[in-house]
C-alpha cells in the first residue's frame, strides 16, 4: 500500500511508493470503495463479508486506509448498496421489475418474510438473515409473459423453474411445499383487496404456471469512506482539514444515509463525478491563488 509524505504540520506533500517519493502540491484520492476487501468488510459491514461482490476486484479500500494513516475521519462505513436478486457467477441479476410488478420472495419454508417492494435495502436485509443468505423469487404466468426480456434467459438456462402447481414448484426448488402453497393462497386472497401483514397489497392473484428461481443478496458497492467537505478536502475527526489532501468517488463518504436502507440511486456516479470535479476545481484554484 502507498503512503503519504507529510510536513511537520501534517500537510500532505507527496506520495511514498516502493520506488521513492512522488512530490505533489495536491493529492486527490480516487481509488474506489472497499467491496473487495474482506478485512474492511469484516470490520465495518460484517453481515456482507461473505456475500458475493460482483464489482471491481481493485475495490480494496487502499485510499481509505491511506487516509486513516494520516488521521482522516471516516463516515457511514456501514452504508452500502445491496442487491437482493443476484445469480452468480457472471454478474447476472433478476430485474427489480419482476418484484415491483407482483413477484414475491420466500424463505426455505416457502414463507414470505418482508414487503418485497422495500427494494433493495429492506428486501436484502431480510435475505441476509436467512440460512445461506439466499431466498426464492416466485412469479406466475402473467409476470413471465409481461417481462420475457428479463426472464427468458434464466428459463432457457434452467435457472428459472416452472410448474403447474405451487406444490410442484416447491419440489423443484427444494423448499417446503405446504408452506409455499399456503403463501400463494394467502397472497391471492389479498390481491387488489388490501395490505398483507407486511403492508403490501398484491396487485393481482397468481395464475399457473408458476415460476421460481433461487437468488442471493449481493454487495454492489460500499458507500462510506473518508469524511470530506463540500470541496472534497479530507477532514480529521475534529473537523479540521488535512492540507492538500482530497478524496472523491468510493474513497469518500457519499450523500447516502447510514446502513443498507440509506442507499440513494446514482450516489456512486454522483460521488465520482461531482466530488471529483469539486476537488479538482478547488485544488487548481488554490494552486493559482
Amino acid at each position: 500500500m502507498l503512503d503519504f509524505q507529510q510536513a511537520d504540520d501534517g500537510t500532505v506533500t507527496g506520495v511514498a511508493t516502493e520506488s521513492g517519493v512522488i512530490p505533489a502540491a495536491k493529492v486527490i484520492l480516487a481509488s474506489g470503495g472497499f467491496g473487495a476487501s474482506q478485512e474492511l468488510l469484516t470490520q465495518y459491514i460484517p453481515a456482507v463479508a461473505d456475500v458475493h461482490f460482483p464489482g471491481h476486484h481493485g475495490s480494496t479500500g487502499d485510499g481509505i486506509k491511506m487516509g486513516l494513516t494520516v488521521g482522516a475521519a471516516v463516515e457511514n462505513m456501514a452504508s452500502f448498496q445491496p442487491y437482493p436478486a443476484h445469480i452468480g457467477p457472471g454478474m447476472r441479476s433478476v430485474s427489480p421489475e419482476v418484484i415491483m410488478a407482483g413477484g414475491i420472495m420466500v424463505d426455505p419454508q416457502g414463507k414470505r418474510f418482508v414487503d418485497e417492494t422495500r427494494y433493495p435495502g429492506g428486501l436484502s436485509n431480510g435475505i441476509l438473515q436467512l440460512p445461506d443468505k439466499q431466498a426464492y423469487e416466485i412469479l406466475d404466468k402473467r409476470l413471465y409473459e409481461l417481462l420475457p426480456h428479463y426472464l427468458e434467459e434464466f428459463f432457457t438456462s434452467g435457472l428459472l423453474r416452472q410448474a403447474l402447481t405451487s406444490w410442484d414448484l416447491a419440489g423443484k426448488l427444494g423448499i417446503d411445499a405446504e408452506g409455499l402453497e399456503q403463501t400463494v393462497e394467502d397472497y391471492n386472497g389479498l390481491a387488489g383487496v388490501g395490505p398483507d401483514r407486511f403492508g403490501r397489497t398484491p396487485p393481482e392473484p397468481f395464475k399457473a404456471p408458476y415460476y421460481g428461481i433461487r437468488v442471493k443478496a449481493a454487495l454492489y458497492h460500499t458507500q462510506g469512506g473518508l469524511k470530506v467537505n463540500t470541496d472534497g478536502q479530507v477532514l480529521r475527526a475534529d473537523g479540521s482539514i488535512i492540507p492538500n489532501l482530497y478524496a472523491g468517488g468510493g474513497v469518500a463518504t457519499g450523500v447516502s444515509g447510514a446502513g443498507m436502507e440509506g442507499y440513494l440511486p446514482g450516489n456512486g456516479q454522483l460521488a465520482s463525478l461531482g466530488l471529483g470535479m469539486l476537488a479538482a476545481e478547488h485544488a487548481a484554484a488554490s494552486l493559482m491563488a
